[in-house]
């Protein structure tokens, strides 16, 4: 089956997301299924988690064109005005809160697989969870869990992409850090286009991690990856660690070789690269 390719967007009012226009055009069966969408919000993760606890079905998607408390990993501010892609998707897997990092790594393959699907931007995965084009940001995951001690009652799976945003968009503090699909591109795509085939990716690769084949999912991931194989350095709650970054495992987790020949596994932290990947 060869896959649609994005319409070009002249004018923004031609790519509003409705949760009619999204629904039409959906191929799944679980993700964006029951859909909520909104012009503004103050987070998209807020909603879903919200409707998550009056028992929302798994794949419920709440989207905005805009969001006033849109925010990333470790409670950061993320940007995002009209024309990204802003967006969350209620899942109730059935593993343990130690398995939640797979979530992201299966995300962030989602995302970048898509742009290179969709355009012919190199995208890479900066893990655990930023998408890069040329060494920028253009997207980035947020996962948020409610859970038991072993048991997951469900994971708000939250993404934003920067696709038809200007420059302009983004604060001067970060211009020289993130951009957009558009700047890359020199024109819009359509979001509606680009959400359908994101979503279909999201489901492929987590229905793949339900079945229990992790392994497959992380063996592609690392065909993205522009973290293996570099040196870097990784502030963590424990303190910042320098070293080679030599692999994942099953958890998700970044394994380093340190200079002192040690391995230290990472579950969480911030990667910089000492020499970024040509």
């Amino acid at each position: 089956m060869i896959a649609r390719q994005p319409s070009k967007i002249k004018s923004p009012a031609e790519d509003l997301l409705t949760a009619e226009k999204i629904r039409t055009r959906l191929t799944t069966r679980i993700m964006g299924v029951e859909t909520y969408s909104f012009r503004q919000t103050r987070s998209t993760n807020d909603l879903a988690f919200h409707l998550a606890e009056q028992g929302a079905a798994e794949g419920t998607l709440v989207i905005a064109e805009s969001q006033k408390k849109g925010r990333g990993r470790f409670g950061r501010c993320w940007i995002s005005p009209p024309g990204g892609l802003w967006f969350s998707l209620i899942l109730r897997p059935y593993f343990f809160p130690s398995l939640a990092p797979r979530i992201t790594i299966t995300a962030s393959l989602a995302v970048a697989s898509t742009i290179r699907q969709l355009t012919p931007l190199p995208a890479l995965i900066r893990w655990p969870n930023d998408i890069l084009i040329k060494g920028k940001k253009v997207s980035g995951i947020i996962t948020e869990m409610n859970a038991e001690t072993e048991v997951i009652k469900f994971i708000i799976l939250g993404i934003g992409v920067n696709l038809n945003l200007d420059a302009t968009d983004f604060p001067p503090e970060i211009r020289n850090m993130a951009t957009s699909i558009r700047q890359e591109l020199g024109y819009s795509l359509s979001r509606v286009d680009f959400l359908v085939t994101l979503l279909g990716k999201i489901e492929k690769y987590y229905l793949e991690l339900k079945a229990g084949r992790f392994f497959s999912i992380l063996q592609e991931w690392c065909h993205f990856s522009a973290t293996l194989g570099r040196q870097v350095k990784v502030n963590t709650p424990e303190g910042p660690f320098e070293g080679y970054a030599l692999n994942i495992d099953d958890d998700g987790a970044l394994v380093l070789r340190l200079d002192s020949g040690f391995l230290k596994r990472i579950l969480t932290g911030d990667v910089t690269f000492i020499s970024f990947p040509e």
